[in-house]
């Protein structure tokens, strides 16, 4: 079963984030509220086929982004008696309303590994604000034999991790999909010290 925490846009990691200053949406001030009451303004005076008309799926799929989180821990490769699968999903809004990320899908392949596991699968719903992001953690893959899988490979492997996701908002609703190309380095951890030597060499 896989699980998932999502973190609140405006802390991650203990830092303070936010894609637009210019949105001055800083959680729980004034702003944050006026920027929200002028768009629920905004979306209740214009015609519904006007606001589509603009917000084309293709624009609204230019301000939503999947992807790993951008750091050295976003991919985790665990051995040991209870091996599993470890992702962190970041997922940002740059759309000036609120989105929901429904039915996550995580498929991790590894050079020389092939497909490492199942598809991971979230299938809770994940709101992320306007101008914010959230980080979705996803694990799973439990009883995946990641020993005798990187025993094959003559290198630490890189991984491709393909994203699957339905993008449910106000406007329009769409599934998602991205790759990372198959760069990823996984961190790996609970296998012998012989096989991390050798994926080493």
């Amino acid at each position: 079963m896989a699980n998932a925490l999502s973190v609140p846009y405006h802390v991650v990691n203990g830092e303070n984030r936010r894609l637009d200053p210019m949105l001055l949406a800083v959680p729980g001030s004034n702003m944050e509220a006026l920027w929200k009451t002028v768009l629920d303004w905004v979306f209740h005076i214009l015609p519904a086929f006007l606001i589509r008309w603009y917000w084309t799926e293709e624009r609204l799929r230019s301000k939503i982004i999947l992807d790993i989180r951008p750091r050295g821990d976003a991919l985790d490769f665990r051995g040991g008696e209870r091996s599993e699968i470890a992702v962190y999903i970041r997922v940002w809004n740059m759309a000036p309303f609120q989105v929901e990320v429904d039915r996550l899908e995580v498929a991790v392949s590894g050079s020389g590994l092939g497909e490492v596991c199942q598809p991971l699968r979230y299938i809770q719903k994940t709101t992320v604000p306007p101008a914010a992001f959230a980080d979705i953690f996803v694990r799973g893959g439990e009883g995946v034999d990641l020993e005798k899988r990187l025993a094959n490979a003559n290198a630490w492997p890189t991984a491709d991790i393909t994203i699957r996701a339905e993008v449910v908002s106000r406007v329009r609703t769409y599934l998602a999909q991205t790759s990372d190309g198959g760069f990823v380095r996984p961190m790996i951890t609970g296998i012998s010290n012989e096989l991390r030597q050798k994926l080493f060499r």
